[in-house]
């Protein structure tokens, strides 16, 4: 309900003629958008700044309306825009206790429409709230009014984020130090290459685990990221995967060999290797145990509000500090 949102500052008016949302999308967990995007006010020599912009049902987005809240802007010194990508940028909303912090991968910029490419925090009184998943948008108008001076103001999209249901699991709190120290330092953790499907709706990720093997136990993971755009799957086979974790700055690599459908399980097949502030470590990708027999690689490893993940490859660390043979890919 509106009244409970934490943009729940809208007045009477807009509660009273609302609509009735439609169903939230299968992938995400609300209706719920916020748009990170360039908007300047149309005076000359005006280059404007970045904002974003709250949309309570993302159907309201697609005809310029104007969003349900929008935060302050944030500027950087004439002629420039603010850098968006390898950063984050702190999102106050002044009509709420709401702000938004977004982190964009650095290369965000050059990805495809619709490419995973961060995340946000959404924060309420200063304590987080609920995770978002970020993907690339076109740079299409979102929103523009006229000041009555002949001057037209426009925004811009660049990011869209929405709340995931995967990034939003109610798993225990770690903090983003500790997820860092984790994801640097642990000897027993992996990283899962994951496939996930609720009917026709399809996604492919990578799934961190501290504890390492989570088959059997639907253990959810510690950290997660999206590899693949909404409603496909990646071809993990022969090709090399990448997931960025923006809030902790960790990027892994992994790849696979080819022809991997056509042969057992349990075997070594592909190598990986996650990059950090501590450097490099190094990690050896396996077909599951439990692979073969027609449904290889596809066993349920846990389940979130109906999607079912389903593990690929495992990659745990290699225990000698380094994989023979590796080309770290550019």
């Amino acid at each position: 309900m509106l009244v409970s949102s934490p943009f729940g500052a809208l007045s009477l008016l807009a509660l009273a003629s609302q609509t009735l949302a439609a169903p939230a999308e299968k992938r995400f967990s609300s209706n719920e958008v916020i748009y990170i995007a360039n908007c300047a006010s149309g005076q000359p020599e005006d280059v404007g700044g970045v904002a974003a912009l709250y949309y309570s049902n993302i159907a309201n987005s697609h005809n310029l309306q104007s969003p349900d809240s929008r935060s302050d802007l944030i500027k950087a010194p004439y002629p420039d825009l603010p850098q968006v990508e390898g950063t984050t940028l702190k999102f106050q909303f002044p009509d709420s206790n709401v702000s938004f912090n977004s982190h964009i991968a650095s290369n965000g910029g050059s990805l495809s429409t619709g490419a995973a490419a961060g995340d946000g925090d959404q924060l309420v009184n200063h304590n987080f709230n609920k995770k978002f998943s970020c993907f690339k948008d076109n740079g299409d108008l979102l929103t523009s009014s006229n000041d009555g001076f002949g001057h037209t103001a426009t925004c811009n999209k660049r990011y869209y984020c929405r709340p995931h249901r995967l990034a939003n699991m109610k798993t225990p709190t770690i903090s983003l130090v500790a997820t860092l120290c984790l994801l640097q330092h642990a000897s027993a953790d992996a990283f899962w290459l994951v496939n996930w499907s609720k009917g026709s709706d399809i996604c492919s990720g990578m799934a961190y685990f501290a504890d390492n093997n989570p088959s059997g136990s639907g253990n959810r993971p510690n950290d997660y990221v999206d590899v693949s755009p909404h409603g496909q799957n990646v071809k993990w086979e022969g090709h090399t995967t990448t997931g960025y974790y923006p809030s902790s700055k960790v990027t892994f690599k992994a790849k696979i060999a080819d022809g991997y459908l056509s042969s057992g399980p349990g075997n070594v097949w592909g190598t990986a290797v996650q990059y950090s502030s501590n450097g490099k470590k190094y990690f050896t990708c396996y077909a599951p145990a439990y692979a073969g027999n027609g449904n290889v690689g596809y066993e349920e490893i846990y389940q979130v509000d109906g999607w079912s993940v389903h593990g690929i490859f495992e990659c745990s660390a290699s225990y000698a500090g380094s994989v023979p043979g590796w080309t770290d890919p550019q």
